[in-house]
């Protein structure tokens, strides 16, 4: 057997080992990472409460504070991963609110707050 093949067999075998996708859910009442197998069993999950904050700029406004979701999307992240086998890891997906948004520059910068739909600020003329 080549030294190609035996590379190409142990590349093969190695991707079969990894089973596991780990799911970064980020919802308008819970933030959840999940780690889930081929099958669809759940290996290990954490959850958290999320919740928005006051605009400061509007009054009844909504915002999410993307400092507050990322931390805790990592905390929950790093309580999953402790308990699998990160080895078997072969990718991630993330999902999130459906229709809430921020404004961004041509740079991709954010120019304001992400707005919840829970926001209740509806002007009309």
């Amino acid at each position: 057997m080549t030294n190609a093949l035996k590379k190409v067999l142990l590349r093969y075998s190695d991707m079969h080992k990894k089973d596991i996708a780990i799911v970064f859910d980020c919802g308008a009442t819970n933030v959840r990472v999940i780690a889930m197998d081929k099958t669809g069993n759940i290996l290990a999950s954490h959850a958290m409460p999320n919740e928005t904050d006051e605009d400061p700029y509007f009054p009844g406004g909504r915002i999410w504070d993307l400092e507050k979701l990322w931390s805790k999307l990592c905390k929950a992240a790093k309580i999953v991963t402790g308990e699998i086998d990160t080895e078997r890891i072969i990718g991630t997906t993330v999902t999130t609110f459906g229709v809430d948004g921020a404004f961004t520059d041509k740079k991709g910068e954010i120019l304001y707050p992400v707005i919840s739909w829970q926001c209740n600020v509806l002007h009309l003329s």
